[in-house]
């Protein structure tokens, strides 16, 4: 009878125990699950992204923040072209960047270190995954020897030529790519334009043509849509030197490169996508809004921060008075010859080629084209240090 009491008492202990731990189990399930709910992204507007910028709280001017945001912005699309990653994967790179520095300053983060981590992180997501030390090799060789001042020219060669040097930084990288991690909840998620844009030109069939005349077929020099498509990339890629990425979805980034690339198409071919929409719709009266479902506003916000990029525009800026009312019309396109400004990534173009925002006249702001960014700040460390340790 002793015995069976026993029994049931280590029963009752066992099955106690065992509740316990399913307990555990199940809140910290419940955590994880808050984790992975807490660390999906959220786009902002761009007044919320100025208003709760760390880099702006610790005093660093608007002008300042977008120039620093270009340079390395420029440093990861230099870099990640020699390394041979695709465009989609300098653009993941960029979005890493911007998405850490909306939660993270850029006073208390060195910028280019966060950049470097965000462009090995990228390579391994797009499959094309490079040696960290050649990373941060080409990173460096950017970041240091591009500088057109012959003494900080010299300091970046021997700087690169220090093997002591590249091991600093590779270390800091390593670190940095776990601080961006933390940061951003581990959320990899990550979708671009690109797709959206094959698909929708594919499906209103302008594409056709450009892709034959790629893959050596029989391409038409007459197709008024040649160039619709590259103008697009363009202005994709551009995109992402601003924060438009964070503020607005891929599509909807997408649809307004579209709009700014067929605007500039009608200007020089007078043969716009409306007439190929309202072709593959039911409802002749269809326009470009409505065949996308996307706001006028969206559009024109979207693409009001693209162009302002550009200096000497001789395509307006989008300014919309109001709700849905429509932007200023665009200038006529400069005469041959004019210099054009050549975008990053994408397929190869002439400078000279019609269709280009630099035929049009928009020119890069100068600092854009900065590619030294100034000898590394040995008092700059990470502020997410501890966390990633």
């Amino acid at each position: 009878m002793e015995m069976s009491a026993a029994e049931t008492g280590a029963s009752q202990a066992e099955r106690f125990k065992r509740e316990q731990q399913q307990q555990a189990e199940s809140q910290e399930e419940l955590k994880r699950s808050s984790v992975q709910r807490q660390s999906k992204w959220h786009y902002m507007t761009k007044e919320e992204i100025e208003k709760n910028s760390p880099s702006r709280k610790d005093g660093l001017d608007a002008v300042k923040e977008a120039r620093w945001r270009r340079e390395y912005y420029t440093m990861l699309s230099k870099a990640g072209m020699v390394l041979k990653i695709p465009q989609w994967g300098i653009a993941t790179a960029a979005l890493l960047c911007h998405r850490f520095f909306s939660r993270k300053s850029m006073k208390k983060n060195d910028r280019f270190v966060i950049a470097t981590a965000c462009l090995h992180l990228a390579a391994k997501m797009v499959e094309t995954p490079k040696p960290i030390r050649e990373v941060v090799k080409e990173c460096e060789r950017v970041r240091l020897c591009s500088s057109r001042n012959p003494e900080q020219h010299r300091k970046g060669i021997e700087l690169l030529g220090n093997p002591a040097h590249l091991e600093e930084v590779k270390e800091n990288v390593l670190m940095a790519e776990r601080a961006v991690l933390y940061t951003l909840g581990f959320d990899l998620n990550i979708k671009h334009p690109y797709n959206t844009l094959l698909q929708h030109l594919s499906q209103l069939e302008v594409l056709g043509n450009t892709v034959a005349g790629a893959q050596g077929g029989e391409a038409q020099p007459n197709n008024p849509y040649r160039n619709l498509m590259q103008n697009t990339w363009n202005f994709v890629n551009d995109s992402f030197r601003t924060t438009v990425c964070i503020q607005f979805e891929p599509e909807q980034i997408t649809y307004a490169a579209l709009y700014l690339a067929n605007e500039m198409n009608k200007q020089q071919t007078k043969k716009g996508i409306e007439e190929v929409i309202c072709a593959k719709s039911s409802s002749p009266d269809t326009d470009f809004f409505t065949y996308f479902k996307i706001s006028k506003d969206e559009v024109y916000a979207i693409c009001d921060q693209i162009l302002g990029l550009y200096e000497e525009v001789k395509m307006p800026r989008l300014q919309p008075g109001g709700p849905g009312q429509a932007p200023r019309a665009m200038s006529s396109a400069l005469p041959a010859g004019s210099e054009a400004a050549a975008a990053d990534g994408g397929p190869p173009r002439s400078k000279s080629e019609p269709g280009t925002p630099g035929a049009l006249g928009i020119k890069r702001k100068p600092e854009m084209e900065v590619a030294h960014v100034g000898l590394p700040n040995k008092e700059m460390r990470l502020e997410v240090k501890a966390e990633a340790s």
